[in-house]
């Protein structure tokens, strides 16, 4: 019974992917309009006559009309008894048509090629082609670097990019979704693109793209690089790049592909939670192949193959440059931050100021402990609280244990406190860290001195111990809401020093 419950969902999945391939196929993704009247009035005032490659090369710079004619000369090759010579790049393939049935796919009904237009194109949509730009970018460069044709590797990283551009285009909604769980998730959950599309639409865009290309008849080299079934480690890429005529010279070229993935999710750090970690591997990985002038390199090939797109998208790469990826994601973590400290704004100026220089350390990569020191000793004392300390937990002992000392305090003795989740807090440091508000407590008499102390819990989601803050009731009198705001913004910037949220 179970094998043949597993036979109909096999079926099942086998018959959604083959409506899935269809649907693409027949719906597409739109070519950029300009380029493609342009070359139609090339072609029929016989620009391209002696010069086919400079009709290839502006085909080569739009990536729905490049697969579109891709797959459309191969079915022609087909129909008329021609084998796809399996050593053949995908540009040695259009070539190989001739003009004249270019033309003829060129000037198709515009609906033929797609149903969907330039106009009205949505950011997610926009960033897809941005993406397989820097992508086929990069692996084009380092194909070269690698013996292996330049036009094979950035032809490969563009069908990688296929599945996910068309999904983007044809099931929006789906795309969307998949973005939401992408951006709600954190780096070490292991959230991909790919497995959120996965998730909710039943099969990946990896395996749509592959089952397209292998549907079209594409040279093997090119199915191997849209292949994921077997892992990077289990091949010898020294010995595939020792002897390029092997058959995993596909493998080679998907390795060659994640680095340019990496690299434009590193690109696109909005999206992605990875890229941080995708840049440093992307960097390395090209300084390791081209030297340390690989991301020149790559942001010249970038530069050249998005022209096509510059001329009427001009907003297409809003990012910039790949040259300054390192500052623009030290920029954007900050600001990320910054956006997550609620309290920030409701600061008074000159406290504001001083936090916003803590989280311009956190972008400068600053050693942890001179943060917290700077926050300790710095920026509380500036806000008028005279004395405290973070309390940590310690789960073997069961205690809250001093550490952080701003001062000595006056209303307590920083002493450890008894934690036992099984009975009722018998203490306000106790409380403070079974509570997700802070805990305030004022006319607090000692000697002749009078205080009001907070406490709050530090990690909301993973509970770590207590920020405990002493004031004098002269400065804490007429200011509790500031005060208040004040004790919030730096509970959530010393979370933001011990990388807790």
């Amino acid at each position: 019974m179970r094998n043949s419950e597993q036979g109909q969902s096999a079926n099942f999945s086998e018959k959604r992917l083959e409506r899935a391939c269809q649907h693409v196929s027949d719906l597409w993704f739109p070519p950029n309009p300009d380029l493609v009247s342009k070359l139609r009035s090339g072609l029929d005032s016989g620009k391209y006559e002696d010069d086919i490659d400079s009709l290839l090369l502006e085909v080569r710079g739009d990536f729905s009309l490049y697969v579109y004619c891709l797959k459309e000369v191969i079915a022609l090759l087909k129909k008329e008894g021609v084998s796809v010579p399996e050593q053949a790049t995908p540009f040695e393939l259009l070539r190989t048509a001739g003009l004249k049935n270019l033309k003829a796919i060129l000037e198709t009904d515009d609906n033929s090629i797609s149903r969907h237009f330039y106009d009205g194109m949505s950011d997610y949509q926009r960033s897809r082609f941005e993406e397989a730009i820097v992508s086929a970018s990069t692996s084009q460069v380092l194909a070269e670097s690698s013996e292996i044709d330049p036009e094979l590797g950035y032809s490969a990283a563009l069908l990688r990019q296929l599945g996910l551009t068309l999904i983007a285009w044809n099931y929006p909604s789906v795309y969307q979704r998949a973005l939401s769980m992408l951006k709600g998730s954190k780096p070490e959950d292991n959230v991909t693109l790919d497995s959120a599309i996965s998730e909710v639409l039943g099969f990946s865009p990896t395996l749509l793209a592959l089952t397209l290309a292998r549907k079209w008849g594409l040279p093997t080299r090119l199915c191997e690089a849209l292949d994921e079934s077997i892992p990077d480690d289990e091949i010898d890429f020294e010995k595939v790049e020792e002897e390029l005529e092997s058959d995993a010279v596909g493998y080679l070229l998907q390795h060659l592909c994640k680095v340019g993935e990496a690299l434009a999710r590193a690109n696109n750090p909005e999206t992605y939670p990875t890229a941080r970690t995708d840049w440093e591997s992307a960097r390395t990985e090209i300084t390791r192949r081209l030297g340390d002038d690989g991301i020149r390199q790559v942001q010249e090939a970038i530069t050249e193959n998005c022209q096509a797109y510059l001329i009427t998208t001009p907003d297409l790469f809003k990012a910039g440059t790949i040259l300054e990826l390192d500052q623009r994601l030290t920029d954007y973590e900050r600001q990320a931050l910054v956006d997550q400290n609620p309290y920030l704004d409701l600061c008074r100026a000159h406290i504001n100021r001083k936090l916003l220089k803590l989280y311009d350390m956190l972008r400068e990569r600053d050693e942890a402990e001179d943060c917290l020191r700077y926050l300790i000793k710095d920026v509380v004392p500036a806000a008028g609280f005279t004395a405290g300390c973070v309390y940590t937990i310690d789960p073997a002992d069961q205690k809250l244990v001093p550490q952080l000392k701003l001062a000595k305090t006056v209303i307590r003795t920083a002493s450890p406190v008894t934690y036992d989740p099984a009975k009722p807090p018998t203490d306000l440091i106790d409380l403070a860290y079974r509570s997700d508000e802070p805990i305030v407590q004022d006319q607090v008499h000692c000697g002749e001195a009078v205080f009001a102390s907070y406490a709050g819990l530090v990690g909301r989601s993973q509970r770590i111990g207590v920020l405990y803050l002493e004031i004098p009731d002269p400065i804490y009198q007429g200011s509790e809401k500031h005060h208040l705001n004040h004790f919030r913004a730096f509970r959530c910037a010393l979370e933001h020093c011990l990388k807790l949220a």
